[in-house]
């Protein structure tokens, strides 16, 4: 799918302004175990928080346990927490949840790295 640009964060921006609840996140690439996002969230003072969200699906119900995979993707929680990202696991499945506040002037960047992250190890 597509990157993240300033077009996009203004529309997210846009949307956050008229939305009553809080929070708004965009979907930005989604494939069979893992999706990638964005979101902003109502802080306790100024301007929104705004962050990345990766969720890495561990197994689904028709495929057998996969080593390898869980090894790579060891691999990506490794570099993730290198970056400052937090985890928790989704409730009531076997996702991992991987999420990073970051300044709106640096998602893009830290998103583009997300990106590239999640394809070196064959995640998407």
């Amino acid at each position: 799918m597509n990157g993240l640009g300033k077009k996009d964060i203004d529309v997210l921006r846009d949307r956050f302004r008229k939305n009553k609840e809080g929070e708004v996140f965009r979907l930005l690439e989604k494939g069979r175990r893992v999706r990638l996002g964005v979101g902003m969230r109502r802080a306790t003072v100024g301007s929104p928080s705004c962050f990345l969200e990766l969720i890495i699906q561990l197994s689904l119900k028709d495929e057998s346990v996969n080593l390898e995979r869980f090894e790579r993707i060891i691999v990506v929680l490794h570099a993730l927490q290198a970056r400052g990202y937090m985890f928790s696991f989704q409730d009531g499945s076997s996702s991992i949840a991987c999420e990073k506040e970051v300044g709106e002037s640096n998602m893009v960047n830290e998103y583009d790295a997300l990106q590239s992250l999640v394809r070196e190890y064959s995640l998407l």
